[in-house]
């Protein structure tokens, strides 16, 4: 989250609680919230979906450093968010999510 600070962040409210005696909504995966630090080490809640375009912007600007040069290199996304609509935005950038690998491996148990 290096370049947001307070205030700036795309903040989501966590959604509505249903009433007593109804069920809970389905929940979407890509709006799970997820807990992480802004720069200056305050702890934040986020949706996954705020942060996605945040992700997918500094890929696409690494993307754009590399340029044709160098070797195909490798991001690693450490989060336990899916982020399905993260993409890599080079062949020569393979996006690994260890995570969703793991969570779709056990799902097949």
């Amino acid at each position: 989250l290096d370049g947001v600070c307070e205030g700036a962040f795309p903040l989501t409210p966590p959604p509505p609680q249903p009433p007593p005696g109804l069920p809970p909504s389905p929940v979407d995966a890509s709006d799970c919230p997820l807990i992480t630090r802004l720069r200056d080490g305050m702890p934040v809640t986020v949706r996954e979906a705020a942060l996605t375009p945040l992700l997918q912007r500094q890929l696409d600007a690494h993307a754009a450093a590399l340029g044709g040069r160098g070797a195909p290199c490798v991001a690693v996304l450490l989060c336990a968010g899916r982020f399905d609509g993260l993409r890599s935005p080079s062949e020569r950038i393979t996006l690994l999510r260890p995570f969703a690998a793991a969570a779709d491996a056990a799902a097949r148990r």
